[in-house]
């Protein structure tokens, strides 16, 4: 919900965020060919800024309820890594842990695919 509250304040001031000084991420996730799937995968990954992927998802204008299904599944991911991960931590679950972290590489496979679909999409 956050999120989503956070991209849809964002429309009425975005204008002058990040247009003065764009990150490279953003104009990544901003020039995606599906820019559905960035915004996920943005909202997925935790090292990623929220505050960034929200502007962009502000900038690609989606309607509402396709922005609250996309803070939602990519929202949805990141909560159950940090849930499982610190409960598999804390009851020395190594199988479940080991799993999380083939899903955060998996991720940052994901940072990969977005940077690899911009230099196509250029």
């Amino acid at each position: 919900m956050g999120n989503f509250i956070g991209a849809t304040f964002l429309k009425s001031i975005s204008q002058h965020l990040v247009k003065q000084h764009p990150s490279r991420l953003y104009t990544d996730l901003v020039n995606m060919r599906h820019p559905k799937l960035g915004v996920i995968i943005g909202y997925s990954i935790p090292f990623i800024p929220s505050f960034l992927v929200n502007v962009a998802a502000t900038d690609l204008k989606f309607p509402a309820n396709q922005l609250f299904g996309l803070c939602l599944t990519g929202s949805l991911v990141t909560s159950a890594l940090y849930s499982f991960s610190g409960d598999a931590l804390f009851q020395g679950n190594f199988k479940l842990l080991i799993l999380l972290i083939g899903v955060m590489v998996v991720l940052v496979g994901l940072v990969w695919l977005i940077r690899m679909d911009r230099k196509r999409a250029a």
